[in-house]
């Protein structure tokens, strides 16, 4: 029921987004930004006797940015995660990397639009899209998560001369882990905290 009432109220959320930044796109200006960075990520939900700690993961992809202030934004990154995981039950450890297309699609503000640098802030809707998960000694494979995950993304950033960079937080809003043990289902959301740095184009 929770799933089903929450992707007409995401739908709307996305048309709103298109709506509010149409009229960037009836300015001429078009930004593209290759970035690279880094990212945590942070597991919400029953994890029962699960516990984690985040390793740094990173990205690499493109922005598209049309407008100037007010400005759609669109992209597309390659993306992995990893996370240090523990089955307190069997006290087994093992480091779990999953690789993912991340399709961010924001609506943002340019709230300090000087010569040389440009403030920004930004939300919208994530789309991401399983590739891979890796080996792991906790004998977890591609079939223990989700295919696609949806997250909704609030973020800051910073245009100077020719360089640009985007920090940026993901709050999960459908579930990326499903584990079904013995004892329970291990259920669990994917938060992502990013930092990317690129060049204007």
């Amino acid at each position: 029921m929770r799933a089903t009432s929450l992707r007409p109220n995401l739908t709307a959320l996305l048309i709103a987004i298109v709506l509010i930044s149409s009229s960037a796109t009836a300015e001429s200006k078009v930004t593209f930004t290759p970035q690279v960075g880094v990212n945590a990520s942070f597991l919400t939900g029953d994890l029962n006797d699960v516990t984690y700690s985040s390793s740094a993961g990173y990205q690499i992809g493109l922005n598209i940015r049309f407008g100037g202030f007010f400005h759609l934004q669109q992209g597309l990154y390659w993306q992995r995660n990893e996370k240090e995981l523990t089955n307190n039950a069997t006290s087994s450890t093992g480091l779990v990397s999953t690789d993912m297309i991340h399709v961010p699609i924001l609506a943002g503000l340019t709230i300090v639009p000087l010569e040389t640098l440009d403030l920004r802030v930004n939300t919208g809707a994530s789309l991401n899209f399983l590739l891979n998960v890796g080996e792991n000694t906790l004998g977890l494979t591609k079939d223990d998560f989700k295919t696609f995950v949806m997250g909704w993304v609030v973020g800051v950033g910073l245009d100077f001369l020719f360089l640009s960079a985007d920090l940026s937080y993901e709050l999960g809003l459908t579930t990326a882990v499903e584990v079904v043990q013995s004892d329970g289902v291990i259920s669990a959301k994917n938060n992502v905290l990013r930092f990317s740095v690129g060049f204007r184009i």
